[in-house]
């Protein structure tokens, strides 16, 4: 289901080719997208992982040689992007996250109210403040992704929704003051191998 709608122009540029393009999705079922265009050949984020609802204007310019062959680090492009019943299921990456929160698990995470406008410059993604839900517990993710595959995420997460810390901290630390104080992981590296570890000043 949904609507797809797809244009774009080549110009003569002096060292190639000029090429822009704009894409429209409307209410298309994202994981049935990517499974269609073989996930972008990438298999960091895929059908098996995403889920929801998605529409999303996308307005997009690069260049490319007079072969035709496309120079991404050339690319910048604007995507307004909304998600309805967003979710992110099985991500590796989350599950090695789950282990430096003493969570349980992190396989199935919701991605409530996602508005998102992502930017494509210098060779990368910048992916703007996202919050992720996982039951009681809130985080928000923010960062970079190269076109490249190179991550440099960041993650946000109050301390008062740890289940670690909601079992053994409250008795002792008032919560208006667990209210203030968040973990901070950073998750760096290439999306074959990354590192998650804390930030210099883990709590703050």
């Amino acid at each position: 289901g949904g609507k797809a709608r797809f244009d774009s122009t080549i110009g003569i540029a002096p060292q190639g080719l000029d090429v822009t393009a704009q894409t429209q999705f409307r209410s298309v079922d994202l994981a049935q997208l990517l499974h269609t265009f073989h996930n972008f050949r990438q298999d960091f984020l895929t059908h098996e992982h995403l889920q929801g609802i998605l529409t999303v204007d996308t307005q997009l310019r690069v260049q490319a040689t007079p072969q035709g062959h496309i120079q991404w680090d050339t690319c910048q492009a604007v995507a307004k992007v909304a998600l309805r019943d967003g979710a992110l299921h099985n991500l590796p990456l989350m599950e090695q996250v789950a282990q430096h929160m003493s969570q349980q698990s992190l396989a199935h995470i919701q991605l409530p109210n996602f508005k998102k406008t992502f930017r494509i410059q210098d060779g990368a993604i910048h992916i703007p403040t996202t919050d992720m839900h996982v039951g009681s517990l809130h985080m928000k993710l923010s960062g970079t992704h190269t076109l490249a595959g190179h991550i440099d995420y960041h993650l946000d997460i109050p301390l008062s929704s740890l289940k670690i810390v909601d079992q053994y901290l409250p008795a002792i630390v008032p919560k208006g003051i667990l209210d203030d104080m968040h973990l901070s992981l950073k998750l760096q590296g290439t999306t074959r191998k990354c590192r998650v570890t804390y930030n210099s000043k883990a709590l703050r």
